[in-house]
């Protein structure tokens, strides 16, 4: 897929520079590349990794140092369930981007991103909704991957709501965004949209997407199902199953 061949030439471009000690606009962009792409492949430890090694980057700006790596962090935080940490970092990239003039630059998609995420945990619905639709008015059609996961963010708020039709015909938009949706993306769309399916009282569809995710995700959705159901063998069944996977 995009993203790994993504991977793949940017520690290409990182080994070419250790290999000729030269250091050049692309080399110096490796590490925000790949915090992206890893984000993508929620390999968070990876995020981590890169970040350090940006913050490690002499020549880069405050905004990198301030804005985009917190931000990079922060989604990565929250993705992982670490939402204190996150919702502290992304609110301080906040403040950084609004006074280095970059709040409505896509510099600042991670940490809003993190902080609607944030506000939706929190059930303040019209916060979150807010958040998104300004990372929507940044990115939208022009930067396909960040505008199919922001669709996705999107869906869950809507979700949320009630707004069952909105919300699948938002995940449907989220899958003509990208020309060749790389499988991880794919199933992060199939997982939203059985989610949302799930939650308006339908159970055979988002057992039948469930067969298109990887083994943990796949488990974990069909627990959910079970439990909907109000099958709880089953449900415990896929949950031994997910942390025996897990070890």
């Amino acid at each position: 897929g995009h993203l790994d061949e993504a991977v793949d030439e940017a520690l290409a471009a990182r080994a070419i520079q250790e290999d000729t000690r030269l250091m050049d606009e692309w080399n110096l962009a490796v590490p925000l590349l790949l915090m992206d792409v890893y984000n993508c492949l929620e390999d968070f430890p990876a995020v981590e990794r890169e970040a350090t090694a940006a913050l490690a980057v002499p020549t880069f700006t405050d905004v990198v140092r301030q804005v985009v790596v917190p931000g990079a962090r922060a989604l990565a935080w929250f993705e992982a369930g670490r939402l204190a940490e996150a919702a502290k970092t992304a609110e301080a990239a906040d403040a950084q981007a609004r006074h280095l003039g970059f709040s409505e630059h896509f510099f600042a998609v991670d940490h809003l991103r993190a902080l609607a995420g944030i506000a939706l945990e929190q059930r303040d619905l019209d916060a979150a909704e807010r958040l998104i639709e300004r990372v929507l008015a940044i990115i939208e059609q022009r930067r396909p991957l960040l505008e199919f996961l922001a669709l996705l963010d999107r869906s869950a708020i809507w979700a949320a709501r009630g707004e069952v039709r909105d919300a699948l015909t938002t995940v449907a938009a989220a899958r003509t965004v990208l020309e060749r949706p790389p499988p991880v993306l794919l199933a992060r769309a199939d997982e939203s949209e059985a989610l949302i399916r799930l939650a308006a009282g339908d159970r055979r569809s988002p057992a039948e997407l469930a067969d298109r995710l990887p083994a943990g995700r796949r488990d974990v959705l069909l627990a959910k199902v079970a439990l909907a159901a109000g099958d709880h063998a089953t449900a415990q069944h896929h949950l031994r199953a997910c942390a025996s996977g897990a070890q």
